[in-house]
């Protein structure tokens, strides 16, 4: 595993990330599988992953270059990043879509079995939480941050709501 500052990402795909954050704090509604930005020129393809269950407070950022089957993915927090692996990736956006899926089924009961982040990424997150100091953050990053976590309280108040109804008709069966 291999921890870095954002530094070393170039100053587009910086600036992207900057617009993205911005642009999530104005929005009114936020779905429960994240918000999904796509950036896309000439040359490559950026795809960000903010706001995903459970990676409220981190991004996710898929950088493919055209005419090459390579991706790089990314998992950024607290101004480092390091890269995941494509496996990882995959695993994570196919649990979140069975996750989505089982909701609207209204299929609680599978929903607290799974564990939708994988374990290199939660070990990343892991490693990033206790390398990291948040003395360079600046102001946007501050709201977003403070966004993010106001997301994840209110995803865990749906989730107990959720819990409730599912309870509440297996007693009134």
């Amino acid at each position: 595993m291999s921890i870095e500052c954002l530094n070393v990402l170039d100053a587009s795909l910086k600036e992207k990330l900057a617009i993205v954050k911005e642009s999530i704090l104005s929005m009114g509604d936020i779905s429960y599988k994240g918000v999904q930005s796509q950036f896309e020129t000439e040359e490559e393809k950026i795809t960000i992953y903010n706001l995903l269950p459970g990676l409220e407070e981190a991004e996710v950022v898929v950088k493919k270059e055209k005419g090459k089957d390579k991706s790089h993915a990314y998992i950024i927090k607290n101004g480092l990043l390091a890269k995941i692996s494509e496996n990882s990736l995959n695993q994570l956006l196919n649990d979140l879509n069975i996750v989505v899926a089982l909701i609207e089924n209204g299929d609680f009961q599978t929903i607290k079995a799974l564990d939708i982040i994988p374990k290199e990424i939660k070990e990343i997150l892991q490693t990033i939480d206790r390398i990291s100091t948040k003395e360079s953050i600046k102001r946007i990053d501050l709201l977003y941050q403070k966004y993010c976590l106001t997301i994840k309280q209110l995803r865990q108040i749906q989730a107990e709501n959720l819990y409730f109804q599912m309870y509440s008709q297996k007693l009134s069966r």
